[in-house]
């Protein structure tokens, strides 16, 4: 029972580790976009935002997605880490030794009909 509860704790943790991963890099490519968007404009005569700015978000955006992607790897491992521990847990458990009362012998008989 315990064991069971703390695979769904894990399990949970990381499925929330991968979507905040996958976010970061999301919300990191529009970030990146937008800021590199943002500074070709400025250079090129249309200052919507100080070129600071827009270099700073374009930054910002490029390191969450490299924080993003090794976030993605650890969940991907944790949870393939996970699912064969609960596997084989799973496998142990069913299998249950064989006594000797419950062998049958194979023994063939002839019926009384012949």
């Amino acid at each position: 029972m315990l064991k069971k509860f703390a695979f769904n704790c894990l399990r949970n943790f990381n499925a929330a580790f991968g979507m905040v991963s996958l976010t970061a890099i999301g919300l990191g490519a529009i970030a990146t976009f937008s800021g590199l968007g943002l500074l070709y404009l400025a250079r090129g005569g249309f200052p919507i935002v100080e070129k600071e700015r827009s270099e700073q978000i374009a930054s910002t955006g490029i390191g969450a997605i490299v924080l993003g992607f090794p976030g993605i790897i650890f969940a991907s491992l944790g949870g393939a880490f996970l699912s064969v521990v609960e596997e084989l847990e799973e496998t142990n458990s069913g299998i249950e030794p064989a006594k000797i009362t419950d062998i049958k012998p194979l023994v063939f008989t002839k019926p009384e009909s012949f």
